[in-house]
């Protein structure tokens, strides 16, 4: 894998640049359970519009909200996901073509599923609890197909050895006693990504690299010689309640890839940030102390698809406020994804988009709750317009954000 450093942005097409500044249109806030840490957008029931997926992570459980329309929920059904759910993660993991959910339980050595009933909603009766080895505990969750057979297989952080276990999926729908041990740079402890880089059809993973000034780069093709067969998979005791038991040790460990973008790296995302086709690599990048303001910003490392990325010209890219989460989507309808951060010491969201005419990025902030924490991108409401909805941590509401249309 190889960095190039650029003062030239990458060829994009002038008729797919942003040409005006962003502009809100409207806005709301609804209330929801105390505390809420993460959120999704996740259309469940394949109707056209997305559902809102929101944690407590005081009261151990999710709610999922199926809007009316943008100022209220028409309907609502909670869950308990057992204690702490600090990170969720919507993926078909039983090969039935609807999102399922993955939930990392902090401060413990497990993670749950809870599957998707078909019906709209996810199956409470469903819920399966796993047990893993990580130290000190589990933080962050991620999931994809890592060695090309076709099963959901699931990473989580084991940040204290600054690792990756891998739980191979089995067919069955459990996982693989022992995991592929992998190697990243320190601390793979805020979050993870997962996604395709290199258009291969493996999934790879991302970490934020907070130590080392950079990213850690997995790709799934070179784990392809820990690939289980799934005769060697029906020969494998897929106990649950022993795989906790399993020893997660540097001995035959992969190694990840160490790419240097800008001091401070605090949480990756995966997307494709200018419609050609690869995914490319944003970062945010601060202190753990979010009322230090020291080396705050957001880098975007564009890939070529083939393993390969540069820094995007104009980043890394100061961003105030500590920001927090991020996520990259059409907001305003003009064809060009926008990249967007929460700000939790400054309440506020930090929207980045391309100016064509100015030629170089942007960007603007607009006030949301206390403590924004998470941030998702959907349409809610079946208009085939992109709304931005935050999870506002201290003041127990999700902001929902729609800005003017370009069409």
């Amino acid at each position: 894998m190889k960095i190039f450093y650029s003062l030239f942005l990458i060829a994009i097409s002038p008729l797919v640049l942003s040409v005006q500044a962003i502009e809100l249109s409207d806005s709301a806030t609804i209330s929801v359970d105390e505390g809420p840490n993460k959120i999704l957008a996740v259309d469940i029931d394949k109707d056209g519009k997305d559902e809102l997926i929101v944690s407590s992570h005081p009261d151990g459980v999710i709610s999922v909200l199926k809007l009316r329309e943008l100022t209220r929920a028409a309907s609502k059904i909670t869950y308990s996901v057992g204690v702490n759910p600090s990170e969720l993660v919507a993926f078909d993991m039983n090969n039935d073509h609807y999102k399922d959910l993955l939930i990392a339980n902090h401060e413990t050595n497990h993670f749950h599923i809870l599957y998707n009933n078909k019906k709209g909603w996810f199956d409470a009766n469903s819920i399966k609890k796993h047990s893993v080895n990580t130290k000190p505990h589990i933080h962050t969750i991620g999931a994809g197909d890592f060695n090309g057979d076709k099963l959901a297989d699931v990473v989580i952080d084991s940040w204290e050895n600054s690792q990756l276990a891998i739980y191979w999926g089995a067919a069955n729908g459990n996982f693989a006693l022992n995991p592929a041990i992998i190697n990243v740079s320190e601390q793979p402890r805020t979050n993870l990504a997962a996604g395709d880089l290199d258009n291969d059809e493996y999934d790879d993973i991302v970490t934020p690299a907070t130590r080392h000034n950079g990213v850690s780069v997995v790709l799934g093709a070179t784990l392809t010689k820990t690939k289980l067969t799934n005769a060697e998979l029906a020969n494998t005791k897929l106990a649950n309640t022993n795989l906790a038991n399993t020893k997660l040790a540097n001995t035959n460990a992969l190694g990840a890839q160490l790419i240097a973008n800008a001091p401070k790296a605090f949480l990756v995302k995966i997307a494709d940030t200018n419609n050609d086709g690869n995914n490319d690599i944003i970062t945010i990048h601060r202190n753990a102390n979010f009322n230090d303001s020291n080396g705050e910003g957001i880098s975007l490392l564009l890939g070529n698809g083939k393993g390969d990325f540069e820094l995007a010209k104009g980043f890394p890219m100061t961003i105030s406020g500590a920001p927090s989460a991020v996520v990259s989507g059409d907001i305003n309808a003009d064809g060009f994804p926008e990249i967007i951060s929460t700000n939790y010491r400054t309440n506020n969201i930090a929207v980045i988009y391309y100016d064509n005419k100015l030629e170089q990025y942007q960007h603007k902030y607009f006030a949301v709750g206390l403590r924004p924490e998470s941030i998702a991108i959907g349409d809610v409401d079946g208009d085939n317009l992109n709304e931005v909805i935050v999870a506002n941590r201290e003041s127990n509401t999700i902001s929902l954000l729609r800005f003017k249309s370009r069409q």
